[in-house]
């Protein structure tokens, strides 16, 4: 009967308009996977070191010894940018060798660590350099007061102090919300998750992976020391932590 033709052409037009609908909509998720990959490898070309900066500090060379660079009183603002890198490789290597780390690996990192740092009037790359280089020189005299996994750890979380900090405080980005979508991402402890997240996404860039030869499981306890340390640099943290080193040290 017609009704009935009429009722069957209806559903099969249904059918179709949502496969039509289906289509463009995959396609819409295809072209926007297509842009968020331009964008991400924009930004991991703006964002990472160049082969040549990698190829002229490899001719230069990593000194096997500095004077006054494990000191306290050591001058951070007497060296350029580039000369802070190539200090932050020997230091990780006076620390922890190369028997188990590619120096090449170390390069690429501690150059796109640099990168990573905006021009802000304080947590910038001279500061990320001046907490590694105090890090270093704590670890250096402390004789065996660190494990070599614990040492590992604070000393890249030193590096990786505050990569692509934005000169605000995280109370100052939750209350400006709107203007500030990280503090959307990350509700607490702001900055310091985005810093984390920041040094794992450098980790995980190809060539920069200084961790790659560690086992499973010492890989795992670095990344969960490195994820601990960051976050505990939030100010929120700060007060309590202090209380504790006051009770511990009162009672050493």
């Amino acid at each position: 009967m017609p009704s009935e033709d009429e009722e069957a052409f209806e559903t099969f037009a249904v059918y179709c308009g949502l496969a039509l609908h289906h289509a463009k909509l995959y396609d819409k998720i295809r072209r926007s996977e297509q842009k968020y990959r331009v964008a991400l490898d924009v930004l991991s070309y703006h964002n990472t070191c160049l082969d040549e900066e990698v190829q002229e500090m490899l001719e230069k060379g990593v000194p096997d010894s500095l004077p006054l660079v494990d000191q306290f009183h050591f001058n951070v603002f007497a060296i350029d940018d580039v000369e802070k890198a190539r200090l932050a490789v020997f230091m990780f290597k006076d620390l922890f060798g190369l028997s188990r780390f590619d120096e090449d690996s170390l390069i690429r990192f501690a150059l796109t660590v640099r990168k990573n740092y905006r021009r802000v009037p304080y947590h910038n790359w001279t500061h990320g350099f001046s907490v590694a280089n105090t890090m270093y020189a704590i670890i250096k005299h402390s004789g065996d007061g660190f494990r070599v996994e614990e040492a590992l750890a604070l000393y890249i979380r030193s590096l990786c102090n505050d990569p692509d900090h934005r000169g605000k405080n995280n109370q100052f980005m939750l209350e400006t919300e709107t203007e500030s979508p990280l503090a959307s991402v990350y509700s607490t402890s702001t900055m310091e998750h985005h810093h984390f997240n920041q040094t794992m996404a450098i980790l995980q860039q190809q060539g920069h992976n200084i961790f790659q030869t560690l086992t499973n499981s010492e890989y795992k306890h670095v990344l969960g020391l490195l994820k601990h340390c960051i976050l505990a640099t939030d100010l929120a943290s700060f007060f309590p932590n202090r209380e504790r080193l006051t009770r511990l040290v009162n009672a050493a």
